[in-house]
């Protein structure tokens, strides 16, 4: 059974979607401020994260055009970025400013994209990027159905 089979049929909205996953922007700049968004997020204090919070909207405004799955995969990919998500989840004020807090954050983006139908018909890329089983997939199409993008994330983990 492929990938393909397991998605659910594209709507006549996204067929208008130009943008191949691999098309999608996420340079080695963009790749680097993710790193360094992550990391501070996940090794600082709420203090550390009080005085760096200028900083780190100026990165999370550098990386807004950075589509989500190319987000959530540059972290997926990355071992240390991965392994910096456990920390974030594991705080619910971490956790919350990473997912949606006050300047946006992952869960806003994929909001952002689901409303213009720009996820779904990348998803099957996005499970060959991160070398998701088909198996895998499947069990994460329902996050995406019900737009759970906190549990999508923590499924991960």
């Amino acid at each position: 059974m492929s990938i393909a089979s397991l998605a659910p049929p594209p709507s006549p909205v996204s067929l208008k979607v130009t943008n191949a996953y691999a098309e999608l922007v996420c340079s080695i700049t963009d790749q680097n401020t993710i790193r360094e968004l992550v990391l501070t997020i996940a090794n600082s204090s709420y203090i550390e994260l009080g005085w760096n919070a200028f900083h780190l909207q100026k990165l999370g405004k550098e990386i807004a055009h950075v589509h989500p799955l190319k987000f959530l995969a540059t972290i997926l990919k990355d071992p240390d970025l991965k392994n910096a998500l456990v920390p974030i989840f594991a705080d619910p004020f971490k956790r919350i400013n990473f997912m949606g807090g006050i300047f946006g954050g992952l869960g806003t983006f994929f909001d952002r994209e689901m409303s213009k139908d720009n996820v779904t018909c990348h998803l099957e890329y996005f499970a060959e990027d991160i070398n998701l089983s088909p198996q895998g997939f499947k069990e994460k199409l329902p996050f995406f159905q019900e737009k759970n993008w906190e549990e999508l994330v923590r499924s991960f983990l």
